[in-house]
């Protein structure tokens, strides 16, 4: 009996022993990283610009004020005023004529004669006349000397009298229309009433000139108007009203002003803002008034009105606040055991005049540093803790600096609600996330026993959507590790909840112990060492193919490098690069070779769907190769010596991405400023490694300590130099051409991260 269980245990191992070689075949080798996973969230923030600036107009009826760009406002606004005064101008007393009709300086006969017309001038203030513009026509018959005069007023009959201030030759042609008459002298006159006289005393024979003269009798402007006529009695008539002849008066008046009694305004943004008296005559204020709006262009004209002249004149200092918001890309990164890191990189345009900006920080933001080309510089800019906000003043701010503001925020702790933390392969392991939960975005991501992520969960609460992963047969038994990731929906806190369960193998159910003959037990046994022989020479044949392959891709990767002549990336819209780096080998000229590439690809993708799928485009070129790849707005294009490898295609894709997804911004909103993209060398290096490709030199530095084979590749650099009288290397030199490995371009690289070996700068 004991004989027969020592069998069935040797039975029931042996079959065990083979299912767990069977399943071993279908597990892959996965190395973990050993930390904590971060998360980085990406969200903006505000950033408000101000450029105060006083300034002065002279002898000006409006303003102007000149903006940095049509996207600024006028925050607000202060004028003051003086020597405020009417100029010059042409005030309109009657100017239409409706009939058509018109009264005549003439001689017909002793019967038909009139030797004078006049219109009565009233002035309500001291005016200086300089002429007056009539509307008439001459009808020529003989040489005749008729003036055009200013005379007194005769207040009880209401025509002229005898009393003359300015005469002038008439001017008027033999075509009908406005004709002005300029005195030979400015005529200041003070407020009353006078005439403005057409003498025609020398008209006295049938052959002598005459003179129309139009008026309106239907709706006259001012039908008050007192005319008269000098007839054959030689006496001016008695003035009749509503019969106004059309004239316009060149004056200027000379009355004090005061701001108040002319209804003087200033129209802004379309409201009119009073302009006050201050305690002098001609002299005006608009005290400091909030406007805020923006005129959409670069230039705005504030309109001065009064309601006493078309031709008011002044002096003005204005004192006026621009401001302007933009909203750059901020970031958070979260990670378990630290606190949140902040970042946000704003552009900084100084403006010429007393320019400041402002930033709203969220109040959770702690340990606030602003860098200048990056110089802590926050010790001279003001951080206002009270009411959040960073104001960078006029004297911190250079021209065509580069800026980063950086601060912590608390890792924000909250709660999961699991009720399950051990599973085994094939269950699902799931959880919720607490009615009480805080709104915002919560990311999970689970680390299985090696350290790799499997793929993430994003939710938006609230929701009653569980975490949840399920286990395969095929996944790892262990210790699987969760990180709930939360940004608030304010997008001002953060935090991380990790959460660590166990799996295994489920047991199987116990089931009777069967009886083995020997003969199975002797076979199973033979079969399982067999099968055990397969697996080991299996795993052998996988674990060589995989190092090979390994080592295939790294030599490829490092000839591949070897082949690079120039890389450039390229504006799509604007056809520009924005970014080249050379190597050595033939330049190409970049838009030609750029558009040849778009017009291979437009071809391709109207004939070809396969086309239309690939971003990658290679091509032979001058005894080049040229590779391009594109995304967004951006074209990547490498030259090469040689082709490269397959895998090259999918380094180039990659890098195309990391640079909009680093530059997309400065990209889509290029304009010929290339100096945000000098930094783009530092993400190529990442991908490529190419500083690989440079002159290096030695820099000897006793306090890094080498390697055995670090100090064998110095070796190796130094005595190349001195066989060569060379004061620089290529890495290439010191690799051997067919048996070089992994380790050789490890140890170089190694030694260009440490400083010993240093590009030498062009």
């Amino acid at each position: 009996m004991k004989k027969t269980r020592i069998v069935n245990r040797i039975g029931a191992m042996s079959i065990v022993l083979f299912m767990f070689l069977i399943l071993f075949l279908k597990v892959d080798f996965i190395t973990a990283n050993g930390t904590g996973p971060s998360l980085t969230f990406n969200t903006n923030i505000e950033m408000n610009e101000y450029s105060k600036f006083n300034e002065t107009h002279q002898n000006v009826n409006s303003l102007n004020i000149t903006l940095p760009s049509s996207s600024w406002f006028i925050q607000d606004i202060e004028l003051n005023f003086t020597d405020i005064k009417f100029g010059k101008e042409l005030k309109i007393i009657e100017g239409q004529n409706y009939t058509g009709d018109y009264d005549r300086v003439y001689y017909q006969n002793l019967i038909s004669r009139n030797y004078g017309l006049g219109i009565q001038l009233k002035l309500t203030e001291p005016t200086t006349i300089f002429g007056v513009d009539l509307y008439g026509v001459k009808e020529e018959k003989g040489p005749t000397i008729i003036d055009f005069q200013i005379r007194g007023y005769d207040a009880l009959n209401n025509k002229p009298n005898g009393s003359v201030y300015s005469t002038v030759e008439i001017n008027m042609s033999t075509t009908e229309g406005w004709h002005r008459q300029n005195f030979s002298s400015p005529i200041l006159l003070s407020e009353g009433n006078y005439f403005l006289v057409i003498n025609g005393s020398n008209v006295l024979t049938v052959n002598d000139d005459r003179i129309w003269w139009y008026y309106n009798n239907i709706n006259p402007s001012d039908a008050s108007l007192y005319t008269s006529y000098y007839n054959e009695t030689f006496q001016w008539s008695t003035g009749v009203q509503n019969h106004t002849y059309l004239h316009k008066l060149i004056q200027k008046v000379e009355t004090p002003v005061y701001p108040e009694e002319i209804n003087m305004t200033a129209n802004i943004n379309n409201q009119l803002y009073q302009i006050s008296n201050t305690t002098s005559e001609e002299e005006g204020y608009l005290g400091k008034t909030v406007v805020d709006f923006s005129p959409g262009s670069e230039s705005y004209q504030i309109i001065v009105n009064n309601q006493a002249s078309e031709s008011l004149l002044f002096n003005v200092s204005c004192c006026v606040t621009l401001s302007n918001n933009h909203y750059f890309p901020s970031s958070i990164v979260v990670q378990e055991g630290t606190t949140n890191k902040w970042s946000v990189k704003p552009t900084i345009v100084r403006q010429p005049t007393n320019y400041s900006v402002l930033f709203n920080y969220p109040s959770s933001w702690e340990n606030i540093t602003v860098l200048r080309d990056e110089g802590d510089i926050t010790s001279g800019v003001i951080v206002d803790t009270t009411d959040h906000k960073i104001v960078i003043l006029n004297d911190s701010i250079s021209i065509g600096a580069d800026w980063e503001i950086v601060a912590d925020s608390t890792n924000i702790a909250f709660d999961l609600n699991v009720q399950k933390t051990e599973y085994t392969l094939g269950q699902e392991i799931e959880f919720l996330l607490p009615l009480s939960s805080s709104p915002g975005t919560y990311i999970f991501i689970l680390l299985d026993p090696a350290g790799i992520p499997q793929p993430n969960q994003t939710i938006t609460f609230p929701s009653a959507t569980p975490f949840s992963y399920s286990l395969s047969l095929s996944d790892l038994v262990g210790i699987y590790t969760a990180y709930v990731f939360w940004f608030s929906d304010t997008e001002i806190d953060a935090g991380v909840q990790s959460q660590i369960f166990e799996v295994s193998i489920a047991e199987p159910t116990p089931t009777p112990t069967p009886e083995f003959p020997l003969p199975l037990i002797i076979l199973i046994s033979v079969l399982g060492a067999v099968v055990l022989g397969l697996v080991s020479f299996i795993a052998y044949k996988r674990i060589h193919s995989r190092q090979r392959t390994k080592l295939e891709k790294f030599l490829s990767r490092f000839t591949d490098l070897s082949k690079i002549n120039e890389i450039i990336v390229i504006d799509t819209k604007s056809g520009i690069d924005v970014f080249s780096q050379s190597f050595g080998g033939r330049k190409i000229d970049t838009s030609l070779i750029s558009g040849f590439l778009q017009a291979i690809s437009n071809f391709g993708s109207t004939i070809s769907e396969t086309a239309k799928e690939s971003r990658t485009l290679n091509i032979e070129y001058k005894d080049s190769i040229v590779m391009q790849t594109e995304f967004v707005n951006l074209k990547l294009i490498v030259t090469l010596k040689e082709n490269p490898s397959a895998n090259f295609k999918f380094i180039m894709e990659d890098l195309a991405y990391d640079i909009y997804n680093q530059y997309g911004k400065e990209i889509d909103n290029f304009a010929g400023i290339l100096k945000p993209f000098h930094k783009m060398k530092e993400l190529i290096e990442k991908h490529l490694n190419v500083s690989f490709l440079y002159q290096l030199k030695i820099v000897e530095n006793p306090k890094i300590k080498l390697s055995m084979s670090e100090k064998e590749m110095v070796g190796k650099a130094r005595t190349f130099m001195k066989e060569n009288n060379f004061n620089y290397f290529y890495s290439l030199y010191l690799i051997p051409e067919n048996t070089s490995s992994p380790k050789d371009y490890q140890t170089i690289f190694n030694l260009i991260e440490k400083g010993i070996f240093q590009p030498i700068k062009e």
